[in-house]
C-alpha cells in the first residue's frame, strides 16, 4: 500500500480546518503579547513542585509569549519541542489549504504508524525533557 496519494477536493475540510485553527492560535497569541509579564506565566509547576523535576512542557507558554515578542532563541531555549511544535502547527497551518488546492501529496491512511517514526518521536520527547532536566531554565 503506498504511503502517499495526491491530495483531493475531500481533503479541503481538514485543511481548512487546520488553517482557521492555526490563524486562531496566532492571532489570539498575537492579541496576548502583552500578557507576556503577567503573573500567570510565573506560577510554578505542580509536578514540579511535587517530584522536584520539570515536566516535559515546563516553560512552553513562556515560550510561547517568547515566540510572540520575536525572541526564537528564548523560546528555543524555554523549551525547544514546543517551540518546533508552536511553529510547525502554525506554518503548516497557513500553507495546508494552498498544498490541498495544488493537489500536493498527503498521507495516505496509515494502518499504523511507522517503527522508525515512533522511535524518532521518543526519542525527541525524551531528549527535549533531558534538556530541560539538565538546563532548568523554567
Amino acid at each position: 500500500m503506498d504511503r502517499w496519494r495526491r491530495s483531493a477536493p475531500g481533503d479541503l475540510w481538514i485543511a481548512g480546518v487546520w488553517t482557521v485553527t492555526a490563524v486562531a492560535a496566532v492571532t489570539s497569541v498575537w492579541f496576548s503579547a502583552g500578557f507576556s509579564s503577567a503573573p500567570f506565566l510565573s506560577l510554578a509547576c505542580p509536578f514540579r513542585a511535587w517530584i522536584g523535576l520539570p515536566c516535559a512542557s515546563c516553560g512552553s507558554t513562556r515560550a510561547a509569549a517568547a515566540l510572540v515578542e520575536g525572541d526564537l532563541v528564548s523560546a528555543l531555549t524555554l523549551n525547544p519541542l514546543a517551540t518546533a511544535s508552536l511553529l510547525a502547527f502554525a506554518i503548516g497551518g497557513l500553507l495546508a489549504v494552498p498544498w490541498v488546492l495544488a493537489r500536493g501529496p498527503v498521507p495516505a491512511r496509515l494502518d499504523r504508524i511507522p517503527r522508525i517514526a515512533r522511535v524518532l518521536a521518543t526519542a525527541g520527547f525524551l531528549g527535549n525533557w533531558l534538556y530541560l532536566c539538565l538546563a532548568s531554565p523554567v
